[in-house]
């Protein structure tokens, strides 16, 4: 495991643990290049090595996953390859977010209107993309196929 000291440009100090080899997190670079300048938190998380993970194996953690998701939905689909979780915390409001998006690499395409309709939401359209808005205040949107993006809050300046 490695620790890296990243200093942004708020003054803050943010850590970032990698657990993975730099060859391994240069896999998250189309990810990361969605991220905006304005971050200063980032996550980077390999579901799949997670997955892979001999406790997962043994535990049956996807599979479990995949049963539960309906019932008890955690940040990320069951269908997420790889995750990145970015936001802006703000200094003066205790480290509270002022924004945060996610971008997740999926094994397979998700419906927009699936994921509006299980949120109680409507889906929309930001910028030509197709989106879906909900209740809680998100917005997820269709990047590309296997490729969704979530914004919170459901700001429409924001997503776009």
């Amino acid at each position: 495991m490695r620790l890296q000291l990243i200093a942004p440009a708020t003054g803050l100090a943010v850590i970032v643990v990698l657990s993975m080899a730099d060859a391994k997190a240069a896999e998250f670079g189309d990810l990361l290049r969605r991220v905006p300048p304005g971050a200063n938190a980032v996550v980077l998380v390999d579901v799949d090595a997670i997955y892979a993970s001999p406790l997962a194996i043994q535990k049956k953690f996807k599979e479990n996953y995949k049963n539960s998701y309906a019932k008890n939905p955690l940040v990320f689909p069951p269908e997420t390859k790889q995750l990145v979780v970015a936001a802006h915390l703000n200094p003066q409001t205790e480290l509270a977010a002022d924004w945060e998006l996610a971008v997740i690499r999926l094994n397979s395409d998700v419906l927009i209107r699936s994921i509006a309709h299980a949120e109680g939401g409507y889906v929309d359209t930001i910028n030509s993309l197709s989106a879906a808005w909900t209740p809680d205040g998100a917005y997820f949107v269709r990047l590309e196929p296997k490729l969704l993006g979530m914004v919170y809050p459901a700001h429409r300046q924001y997503v776009s």
